[in-house]
C-alpha cells in the first residue's frame, strides 16, 4: 500500500517529479508546474531545437500555456487533508506582538 502522505502520481509535476505548483497546460496537452515549464522552455534544449514537450520531446507550435484550475484545486484538496504546506510555499508570518499598554 502507497504511503497516504505521498502525493498521487496525478498530482505531479513531471519536470521536477514535486507536487504541481501553479499548474498549467502546455500544447502538448500535459500538465506541469508553471514555473518549472517556463524554465523548460527557456533551457538549452529549446534554445538548441526550439520549443518542445518536456515529456515527448516532440515539438509544439508555441510557448502558449493554460492554467489547469482543476489540477490546482485537487493539488488544495490534497494539501488540505494531509495539512501539508507545499515546500515551495513560504511560511505564513507570524502574528504581530500585542500591543504595549
Amino acid at each position: 500500500m502507497a504511503d497516504e502522505a505521498e502525493p498521487p502520481e496525478e498530482l505531479i509535476c513531471p519536470i521536477t517529479q514535486e507536487l504541481f505548483v501553479d499548474p498549467v497546460v502546455a500544447e502538448d496537452g500535459n500538465t506541469y508546474s508553471r514555473a518549472d515549464l517556463l524554465e523548460w522552455f527557456s533551457g538549452r534544449f529549446c534554445e538548441l531545437n526550439g520549443v518542445h514537450s518536456p515529456l515527448t520531446r516532440e515539438p509544439i507550435s508555441s510557448e502558449r500555456i493554460l492554467p489547469n484550475r482543476l489540477a490546482a484545486n485537487l493539488v488544495m484538496e490534497w494539501k488540505n487533508k494531509h495539512e501539508l504546506q507545499h515546500p515551495r510555499e513560504p511560511s505564513p508570518p507570524p502574528p504581530p506582538p500585542p500591543p504595549s499598554p
